[in-house]
């Protein structure tokens, strides 16, 4: 049995739903869960959590755990993605996420939150959540406490939250310079990494990955290949920003 997994196609793990983005490498698979709009993992409850594999897929599958969702639901999904995005005033025809990091920024200055643990920062979003505006919880997304962070840190200063601001700046793509195989597959793998474990920062992330290809280079050099060049700090940023989806 095989699984012909296309980009863009929606799916629910065990009432979850998830969609498919693409390959990682050979085995590897990229799904987003929907509801946070970061990258899926499998937690297996002895490791780390990780990216699922097909084997992961097949067996998840065969079990009824796994289901592929029809194209009538991709279909309502996108019309409904579309009203959204052309409705309303400019920003959110731009954005749609806009006014969702307004109002969490907004409402943690009122509550004097700067930051905190992840776990404190999700049930202070729950708290919030009864009293958001219907446009906010009409997307169905409550973002990582790691977005939220970030959102605080870099989204205008307390008080002074303008919608303007709340727009993401960058797109969905990220231009990589050319990377050998060998290489992009151990960013993706990396990158992946910073959303699967919450003690990671990306310097942490950056500096696995550079020890990580100094040792496929000395592997390398008792082969007789010529080393690989390892991406910059900036590069590993713009990927782990477009992982999640925000």
């Amino acid at each position: 049995m095989t699984i012909n997994f296309k980009p863009t196609q929606a799916w629910s793990y065990q009432g979850r739903e998830i969609r498919f983005e693409r390959f990682i490498d050979e085995d590897l698979l990229h799904f987003t869960d929907q509801r946070t709009l970061t990258p899926f993992l499998v937690d297996s409850g002895i490791e780390a959590p990780k990216p699922p594999t097909m084997r992961w897929a097949l067996e998840a599958y065969a079990c009824g755990k796994l289901i592929r969702l029809s194209s009538l639901v991709e279909g309502a999904a996108r019309k409904l993605a579309a009203k959204r995005e052309y409705d309303g005033e400019e920003i959110r025809k731009k954005d749609r996420f806009a006014i969702l990091r307004r109002y969490l920024v907004s409402a943690l200055d009122r509550l004097g939150v700067s930051g905190g643990s992840d776990a404190r920062l999700n049930q202070i979003v729950a708290n919030l959540w009864s009293e958001a505006p219907d446009e906010v919880r009409a997307l169905k997304v409550r973002p990582h406490p790691r977005s939220i962070r970030r959102w605080l840190a870099e989204r205008g200063s307390p008080g002074e939250r303008q919608l303007k601001q709340m727009m993401s700046q960058s797109g969905r793509v990220v231009r990589a310079p050319r990377l050998e195989g060998l290489v992009r597959d151990k960013l993706n793998e990396l990158a992946l990494l910073y959303w699967a474990d919450a003690s990671k920062s990306i310097g942490d992330v950056y500096a696995r990955l550079f020890t990580d290809i100094e040792q496929m280079n000395q592997e390398r050099s008792q082969k007789g290949q010529g080393p690989l060049r390892c991406p910059s700090k900036e590069t590993l940023r713009k990927l782990i920003r477009a992982l999640e989806g925000f």
